[in-house]
């Protein structure tokens, strides 16, 4: 039986989980319906992203079905496998729509593409990059995520704040109609990603906190669904 804490932060994951991959659906969708493959990236960058809490969700659901967490590695691979993948499609995104420059926006997502290799090889073959906490047989998985991979995440969060949100605030401020308004969905969108994101892996907060949090984060895919496929 999976304790009121456990409950709270693994809901809070799956509703996250679920939002995001509901927006993701609705990109492709939508990507065939009015033939915008651009679509189709924002729809693989949502689901990549959602996908930070696979892994928690999962676990989840195992403790309600088994009564046992999933193990601490699956759980890590599950949640972060895909992480530098989405990453380099919102630079991609990002650089495509702020400087309407193919070769600019390919070159960057590359870069971000190939410090996955980096990414995966510490991931899946250094077995201290992924460690947890788990208070009782009753309590959800807590992972921890320690040395390059980490600091790699912590680039990628930094990347979003520094290069992606004034980006975008620039395009609105030189835009104007629906580019402006999707060019301001999407500062909000980031920022509310970074700084939910932040607190959610990086402080600890209790179980009621983290469910505002992750409600806030569920409402910031939707901010960036919204900036993304509005017309």
């Amino acid at each position: 039986m999976a304790s009121t804490e456990a409950i709270i932060t693994g809901s809070s994951a799956l509703l996250i989980l679920l939002t995001a991959y509901s927006t993701a659906i609705f990109s492709f969708i939508r990507a065939k319906k009015i033939k915008n493959p651009f679509l189709n990236w924002v729809g693989g960058f949502l689901l990549c992203m959602g996908s930070f809490y696979l892994g928690i969700a999962s676990s989840f659901i195992a403790l309600l079905i088994t009564g046992q967490n999933l193990d601490t590695h699956i759980t890590g691979y599950l949640s972060y496998s895909v992480t530098p993948i989405g990453v380099a499609i919102a630079m991609y995104m990002g650089f495509k729509l702020i400087s309407s420059k193919l070769k600019i926006a390919v070159s960057v997502a590359v870069i971000y593409a190939l410090s996955g290799l980096v990414f995966w090889y510490y991931l899946y073959f250094d077995p201290d990059s992924i460690t947890s906490t788990v208070g009782g047989p009753d309590e959800l998985i807590d992972l921890q995520l320690v040395g390059l991979v980490n600091t790699l995440i912590t680039v990628y969060l930094v990347s979003f704040a520094v290069i992606l949100i004034p980006g975008y605030i620039w395009l609105a401020k030189i835009s104007t109609g629906s580019m402006r308004k999707n060019s301001i969905l999407l500062v909000i969108g980031y920022t509310l990603f970074i700084v939910c994101g932040y607190i959610d892996t990086r402080m600890s907060i209790v179980p009621i906190g983290i469910m505002i949090v992750r409600i806030i984060m569920a409402v910031a895919y939707i901010f960036l669904f919204l900036g993304f496929t509005r017309e």
